[in-house]
């Protein structure tokens, strides 16, 4: 059970990395599915996880859970939290949250506000650091420098470069010029740059600049 219990929380965040660094490849048509497939297969885990914490280590006593969980983090931080199991629940919560949002609403989720996308991946890396370096044990923490580098990169590389297919890219709020629904497109051949305005096919006006 023990193996059960690493190897479902190391599947999770890998999983979640993976779904990051595919959101650049998805489309909000449907076209690249498998990150958010890899997000909910993720989110399946973590819940595994800390259903088989709870049962092995606590025997469903949460009291004793949130002293142990407090008591884990004293050496590290300086004090015994009780609130550390909570921030595990609030970050499931929140994970959840997002894979539904993006399930459910692909192009209002990769069209968010880097004012929401940063303080949400603020929240993640300070757990999954947690998870896969603070705490992890010591044979598996250069594993968890190196997950944690590949997700500090994808999003850095998010943020500077645009997004392929004309797909909003996450963070930045804006689409980029090929998205069929932006307001600036390349005119065929001349690289001439035009201001569609949104009216019926029959009636369409361009503006050339």
């Amino acid at each position: 059970m023990t193996v059960a219990l690493f190897a479902t929380i190391w599947a999770a965040m890998a999983l979640f990395v993976a779904g990051e660094a595919g959101k650049r490849r998805s489309t909000v048509d449907g076209a690249a599915t498998w990150p958010r497939r890899l997000w909910v297969a993720g989110v399946v885990l973590c819940a595994v996880h800390m259903s088989l914490a709870m049962s092995e280590r606590y025997g469903w006593n949460h009291e004793q859970a949130v002293r142990e969980t407090a008591a884990r983090s004293a050496p590290v931080y300086g004090f015994a939290w009780p609130g550390a199991l909570y921030v595990n629940y609030l970050f499931l919560l929140v994970w959840t949250a997002e894979t539904v949002w993006w399930a459910t609403w692909p192009r209002a989720y990769l069209s968010r506000r880097g004012a929401l996308v940063w303080p949400l991946r603020a929240f993640y890396l300070v757990i999954i650091f947690n998870a896969v370096v603070i705490f992890a044990r010591p044979l598996m923490r250069p594993a968890g420098f190196v997950l944690t580098a590949i997700l500090v990169s994808t999003w850095v590389t998010a943020s500077a470069r645009p997004s392929r297919g004309g797909t909003p890219d996450a963070g930045s709020g804006r689409p980029s010029p090929g998205d069929p629904g932006s307001a600036l497109q390349r005119a065929p051949g001349d690289g001439v740059f035009c201001e569609r305005f949104r009216v019926a096919p029959d009636d369409r006006r361009t503006i050339e600049r």
